[in-house]
């Protein structure tokens, strides 16, 4: 019986390093919230569904071969607009947990912020996804390949 709160321990250990301060400071200030809703999945289970998608998502299905856990959060705007000043603010906090910038686009309303940091082996991305609804937060350990994202970013463009 006494192998079982052990077993615990090192797993909860294990769940809490395995995700970025800045994430986890997300998740603190927000998981208990009103429409908040948060999704960790590993590597496979996201390798899984992306195949379920299709033939036309073969860039995809590529670049998620190297993904070992995904995490995922919604938030409201107007919650997020109560802890934070503005997104912008949010991405300040994340270089310094040591992220760097690697891309901001706009899109027909939508803010993206794309950062990216290197942990050894794997890298850590963090994708923040303002609209004007909800703020989507996304965190993703594993390696992406930047000219596999290149292409999936000019197929995009080119439908």
């Amino acid at each position: 019986m006494k192998i079982i709160p052990f077993f615990l321990l090192v797993l909860t250990a294990g769940v809490t390093r395995a995700q970025s301060e800045s994430y986890e400071q997300l998740r603190n200030r927000f998981v208990r919230q009103h429409d908040v809703y948060s999704f960790s999945v590993s590597g496979f289970w996201c390798r899984l569904f992306v195949g379920f998608m299709g033939e036309e998502d073969r860039v995809l299905r590529k670049a998620m071969q190297d993904v070992k856990h995904v995490r995922l959060m919604t938030i409201p705007a107007e919650l997020w607009k109560t802890q934070f000043k503005s997104t912008r603010h949010f991405t300040r906090l994340l270089t310094q947990d040591g992220f760097e910038e690697l891309a901001t686009i706009r899109d027909q309303g939508d803010h993206v912020y794309f950062h990216m940091r290197s942990d050894g082996k794997w890298n850590r991305y963090f994708v923040l996804i303002e609209q004007p609804d909800e703020v989507v937060a996304i965190e993703l350990k594993g390696y992406l390949d930047p000219a596999l994202l290149k292409e999936a970013q000019v197929t995009t463009h080119n439908q």
